[in-house]
């Protein structure tokens, strides 16, 4: 179940920062036309959105549409502003839902997770929180992404997001 992210200031001094809206889906279960649509609808949506980047947080162990549906998507998610994390831990990404989290530009993974292709995550994050600010700075889809600062907790320097994150 998806929890909500708190964006850590007010939305007008997270825009100024530059830092957009990430929209978060979540894939869960077999990938059917119904959440094919979905996924569709959510890409396009956040492509039409300057500054806007979308993450689907995937949990899938296949598709039930055609092999051209699962293609169609992961050509949408390669050209739009797409990242995928593959979570909670013992998520999976496997059958052609893995295909989807291939074709993304960015990639993440929370630990104890299994992705059947080869796909080096380019974020290692035990939540989505911690994908989302490990995203900081990172071109996605042609959007580089200011999801977070440094700020000085108790001594110790920690990154917190200053992105609107919305679900």
């Amino acid at each position: 179940m998806l929890a909500a992210v708190v964006a850590a200031m007010p939305r007008a001094e997270a825009q100024a920062a530059g830092s957009g809206t990430v929209d978060v889906i979540e894939v869960s279960g077999l990938l059917d036309p119904v959440l094919a649509d979905f996924v569709g609808h959510a890409v396009r949506d956040v492509e039409r959105r300057p500054g806007a980047v979308l993450v689907i947080q995937l949990n899938s162990g296949g598709a039930v549409v055609s092999d051209r549906t699962v293609a169609s998507l992961a050509d949408a998610i390669r050209r739009g502003p797409v990242a995928v994390w593959v979570g909670p831990s013992g998520a999976r990404a496997t059958g052609a839902t893995a295909r989807l989290a291939a074709a993304a530009g960015a990639r993440g993974r929370a630990p104890g997770t299994r992705v059947a292709v080869t796909v080096h995550p380019d974020v290692d994050a035990p939540t989505l929180g911690d994908f989302i600010v490990g995203l900081d700075g990172r071109s996605v889809g042609g959007r580089t992404m200011h999801t977070a600062r440094v700020v000085q907790r108790g001594g110790q320097p920690r990154r917190e997001p200053v992105v609107q994150v919305r679900f």
